[in-house]
Order: C-alpha cells, then sequence, then structure tokens
C-alpha cells in the first residue's frame, strides 16, 4: 500500500504518512530530512515559475514576504481571497495544491509514485472548505479516495496504538484553526458524538500575543514602532513563534529587539505569555462546554482528553483541562503527526 498516503494539511506544517509493508502507518520525511513541512509557499522575484514551498519559503519570507504565503488554510473556500503574483492570481485551493505536490512529490523519491490520498480537514469545515482541499489534492496529482476529520483521524492512530475505549474527548488547537470533539470509541469503531470548532483560533493567534508584547515594551522604551516594514514584521512573526516554543519547554525567554530607535534585551515569562493567552485558551474552554452540553454530558463522563496539534504543548492548555476533567491530558503520541498517521490508516481501510 506504498502508493496509497494520508496527509495532514495544516496551516502551519503539513505531513505525509504511508502504511509500511505490515500495515503500520508511518511518516514520511521530505526532502530536507524534516518529518513535517512548513506550509509555506514562495515565488521567486526573478522567475515566478520558481517556486519554494517548505522551509525554503518560510526563509524566503522575510526578505520578500509579498512574494510569499503563510496560513492558506484559513482561506479555503473563500472565492474572494486572491494572491497577486507578476499578474497571475492564485487561489487557495491552488496555493495549497503547490503544498501538496511538494509532499507527494518528496514521498515518490524514496517508496515510489503516490497515486491515491486521502487529506484531513477541520471537523468544522463545511461542504465548500472540503471541495475546495479535494479539488487542492486533485490539482497537485492525487486521486482524492476520501477526506477525514481530524479528530477522527488523530483518534484512529490512538486508538490502534494505545488501549481507548469510551467517551473521548479530542481536544484539537493546531496552527490556525480550533476543534473540540466527542466521540465514541469502541475497537476500532469510531463515531462522533458532536463538534465545535473556531477557524480564527490557533497557534498564530498565541503569535501575535507575544508580538504584541515586543511591540509594546519597544514603544514603552523608545517611545517608537518597532515594526517598519512588512519585513520586519515576517521576522518579528517567526520570533515570536519561537518564544511561544520555548515557553512551552522553559519558564522564561529572552529576546533582542533591533528597531530604528535602538535595540533592547527582552525577557517573557510563562506567566506572562499566560496572562497574555488567557482570553484566547478561555475560548477553547467555552467551546468545550458547548459540545459536553450537546452531548448531554458531564466532564466526568469523558474517559480520555486526547491532545492534537502542536499548541497543545503549552503548559497552560495541560493545566486547564486537568483542572475541568480532573485527571491529565494523554501525551502518548506526537501530536505534530497523529493526523497524519491517522489519516493513512484511514485510507487503507478505504482501499480495502
Amino acid at each position: 500500500m506504498n502508493n496509497i498516503a494520508g496527509i495532514d494539511l495544516g496551516t502551519t506544517f503539513s505531513a505525509l504518512a504511508i502504511l509500511n509493508t505490515i500495515g503500520k502507518p508511518e511518516i514520511i520525511p521530505n526532502a530536507e530530512g524534516e518529518r513535517i513541512t512548513p506550509s509555506a509557499v514562495c515565488f521567486d522575484e526573478a522567475d515566478s515559475a520558481i517556486i519554494r514551498v517548505g522551509i525554503e519559503a518560510v526563509n524566503s519570507r522575510q526578505l520578500d514576504p509579498e512574494r510569499c504565503v503563510r496560513w492558506i488554510k484559513r482561506h479555503m473556500g473563500d472565492s474572494s481571497w486572491r494572491k497577486n503574483i507578476d499578474g497571475r492570481e492564485w487561489s487557495p485551493d491552488e496555493i495549497s495544491s503547490l503544498i501538496l505536490k511538494k509532499l507527494k512529490q518528496d514521498c515518490s523519491v524514496e517508496h515510489g509514485e503516490i497515486t491515491d490520498a486521502v487529506i484531513s480537514v477541520p471537523a468544522h469545515f463545511d461542504e465548500v472548505r472540503r471541495k475546495a482541499t479535494m479539488d487542492a489534492g486533485t490539482m497537485a496529482g492525487l486521486n482524492v479516495i476520501g477526506i477525514v476529520n481530524e479528530p477522527v483521524a488523530a483518534a484512529l492512530y490512538y486508538a490502534t496504538t494505545h488501549n481507548i475505549s469510551g467517551r473521548v474527548l479530542v481536544y484539537d488547537l493546531g496552527g490556525g484553526t480550533f476543534d473540540a470533539t466527542i466521540l465514541d470509541i469502541e475497537g476500532s469503531q469510531i463515531n462522533i458524538v458532536c463538534s465545535q470548532g473556531d477557524h480564527a483560533l490557533g497557534g498564530i493567534d498565541l503569535d501575535k500575543s507575544i508580538l504584541e508584547m515586543f511591540e509594546k515594551a519597544y514603544r514603552e522604551k523608545f517611545n517608537t514602532e518597532l515594526v517598519a516594514s512588512e519585513e520586519e514584521r515576517a521576522k518579528y512573526e517567526d520570533e515570536a513563534e519561537d518564544v511561544k516554543k520555548t515557553l512551552s519547554r522553559r519558564p522564561s525567554a529572552k529576546k533582542m529587539l533591533y528597531g530604528s530607535a535602538g535595540s533592547m534585551r527582552l525577557e517573557i515569562t510563562r506567566e506572562a505569555f499566560e496572562k497574555a493567552v488567557s482570553p484566547l485558551i478561555t475560548r477553547t474552554d467555552l467551546l468545550i462546554d458547548v459540545i459536553l452540553k450537546e452531548a448531554k454530558c458531564k466532564p466526568a463522563d469523558i474517559t480520555r482528553v486526547l491532545l492534537v496539534g502542536g499548541s497543545t504543548r503549552i503548559p497552560m492548555v495541560h493545566k486547564r483541562l486537568e483542572q475541568k476533567f480532573g485527571f491529565a491530558p494523554e501525551i502518548a503520541v506526537n501530536v505534530d503527526e497523529c493526523v497524519a498517521l491517522g489519516a493513512a490508516i484511514h485510507a487503507g481501510v478505504t482501499k480495502l
């Protein structure tokens, strides 16, 4: 089944997995040797036919942000959104197809041509966004044999690698979207009870909070703005993301800020970060309350909380969930990879 893939087309990162010879899902590294690929595209200034995808595009963005696109998933299904590059207008599904094409090509080098794929989508995606995702796959040269909800894909991977059954909550806080889903799991049977999502809540919104902390500190010290161009904004957006990741591992992070009035050293504590993003995390709490009410169940009825998405590494997320449910959420799988791995399992089952 090496020619069948499961793909997690994410807001900030994407990943591709196949089923190996014994039917076990495995992530296929990209050409750079990385297991996940930044969902970023950059069109070369000298020749727009040269298109960089992944880490090259992220690095190019600080030099020429106008010719780069990140976080395109937030625009999927939006017929009014276009990116104009040298007179050629690119739609969200066309941009997404370039990301999928890189995943497909990089995998095909070592594992043969990928023909069929299941692509994951947030549970709250409507039919327009789902069709746009399928269209992106078709443009990338894939036969899209199915679309799977991200929480279902993640739960499928959890369930096949761990002994999980009963009523489960999947808390999926990714780069650009949030999903809260209640599922009933019995063996390989997974049934969605209810789901709620927010397509404007994810890791990039947490990054914006850190960028605002950068700007506020610089303004207070120099009485002028830190960010004076789109190139500088791209640079500090990337640095804000780095600070967020550091604060998931350590109690504080230090950063040098370089603006027109001079440079300054800034230290951000985890406590200050948590205070800044608390309103955003509270939005996830409220959506959990909504689905518990929809499912006519109490927190005590939930047997497991499964984490999905890189932003679930934030300690505050664990703390809030443990306070609500009375037990720690599961951290047994790689939260960046479990959706692609589950999508590969789903693809294998679909082809049987």
